[in-house]
C-alpha cells in the first residue's frame, strides 16, 4: 500500500500549501482497519466517506466471494475504521448461494451491532464478461432477459438463486419494512454515536463540499431537481409523528455528543440522507415488484462443484472473487 500512502501524502502537502478544505469520497478494502497510520493521514487529507464492500455477514458467503480478510474479524474492522470519523457506505449483497434463512434478520443485527448509518442491500448479478457470469451461463442459472421489455420490475436480477424465490421477495419485503421503522434506525444511529463517544481516536470530518450540511442544503435549493428530491425527504420525514420523534432525538443526541467531538451533524446528516434514499427508493415495495428466479426441482447440484473448478482462463483464486 506504499502509493495509497504516497497518494495521501501528496494531498495532504497540498492542502497545506494553498489552504485548500477539501471532503473526499473512494472505494476501499476493510482491511484499511489494520493500517492506523494510513487511517490518520486519510483525516488530514480530507476523506470522510468510504465505501467498503463488506457484501455479507454470513461467514461462508464471505468466503464464497473469496473475502477472506472479512472473515471473523468484521465487526472489529468496522468499529476500528469508525472510531477514526470515518463514514461507511457499506455494500451488501442477498442472494449468496451459502446464504442460510436468517440471512436477512443477521444483516439488521450488525447494521445496529456495528453502528453502521449507510447501506443500501441489493440482490447478487452477474456482470457480463466475469467469470462469474460464464459459471452461470455454463451451469443453467443465468438468466438474459429480452431489451425491448419496457415494463420492469423494481427489483430485477439474472441469476437463478439455489434459494427460493418467495423466500428472497418475502425476506427482501420485511427487511425493507424493518429497515426503514424509525425505531430501528434510531437505534443503529445511537449505536454509531456510542462508539464514538468511545473512541479516542475520533477526528471531525471538514466541514467543507458534501462533508458540510449548509454546502449540501445550499446544493439542493439552486437546483431544480435535486430541490424537488429534497422536499421528497421532508415530507417522508415528517409523515408520521414516531418518524418526526426518532429525528429529533437523533438531532437532540448529536448535539449532546458534540459537546466533546465537532462535526458530528455530518454523520445525522447523511443518516437522514441514507435512511430517506431507501424508504424512498422502495415505498410500497411488495413480493410483486420483483422478478427473481430460482433453479429448477430438477436442478443437478453436482454442477456446483464444477462451477468452483479452475478454469484455463484465470486460476481459481480470482474466480472466486467474480473477477
Amino acid at each position: 500500500m506504499a502509493w495509497a500512502r504516497e497518494c495521501v501524502d501528496a494531498i495532504v502537502a497540498w492542502k497545506e500549501r494553498t489552504g485548500a478544505g477539501i471532503s473526499i469520497f473512494t472505494w476501499l478494502t476493510i482491511n484499511l482497519y489494520k493500517m492506523l497510520d494510513l487511517m490518520h493521514k486519510m483525516w488530514k487529507a480530507g476523506f470522510s466517506l468510504l465505501f467498503i464492500g463488506i457484501e455479507s455477514v454470513n461467514q461462508n458467503s464471505l468466503l464464497e466471494t473469496a473475502r477472506v480478510q472479512n472473515v471473523e474479524v468484521l465487526d472489529q474492522a468496522v468499529r476500528t475504521i469508525q472510531f477514526y470519523g470515518f463514514i461507511i457506505a457499506p455494500g451488501m449483497i442477498f442472494g449468496f448461494d451459502s446464504d442460510t434463512e436468517t440471512v436477512f434478520e443477521e444483516t439488521l443485527d450488525f447494521f445496529i451491532d456495528v453502528g453502521l448509518i449507510g447501506g443500501d442491500p441489493s440482490f447478487l448479478m452477474a456482470l457480463s464478461g466475469t467469470p462469474l457470469y460464464r459459471r452461470m451461463e455454463q451451469t443453467g442459472r443465468l438468466i438474459k432477459r429480452d431489451e425491448e421489455v419496457t415494463v420492469r420490475k423494481k427489483i430485477e436480477t439474472n441469476i437463478r438463486y439455489l434459494q427460493d424465490a418467495e423466500f428472497l421477495k418475502k425476506g427482501f419485503v420485511d427487511f425493507i419494512h424493518r429497515y426503514t421503522e424509525p425505531g430501528f434506525q434510531f437505534a443503529r444511529f445511537k449505536k454509531h454515536l456510542d462508539l464514538i463517544m468511545d473512541s479516542d481516536t475520533f477526528v471531525p470530518i471538514d466541514r467543507v463540499g458534501y462533508g458540510s450540511p449548509l454546502e449540501y442544503l445550499k446544493m439542493q435549493i439552486k437546483d431544480a431537481q435535486n430541490r424537488k428530491m429534497f422536499m421528497f425527504r421532508i415530507a417522508y420525514l415528517i409523515r408520521k409523528p414516531s418518524t418526526i420523534s426518532a429525528v429529533l432525538k437523533a438531532w437532540w443526541l448529536t448535539r449532546k455528543c458534540s459537546k466533546r467531538y465537532l462535526g458530528l451533524d455530518i454523520h445525522l446528516n447523511y443518516w437522514l440522507y441514507v435512511w430517506t434514499n431507501i424508504g424512498l427508493k422502495y415505498w410500497g415495495i411488495k413480493e410483486e415488484d420483483f422478478d427473481i428466479h430460482s433453479v429448477g426441482e430438477d436442478f443437478d447440484f453436482n454442477l456446483l462443484v464444477q462451477e468452483i473448478g479452475p478454469s484455463k482462463e484465470q486460476p481459481l483464486e480470482k474466480q472466486k472473487r467474480g473477477e
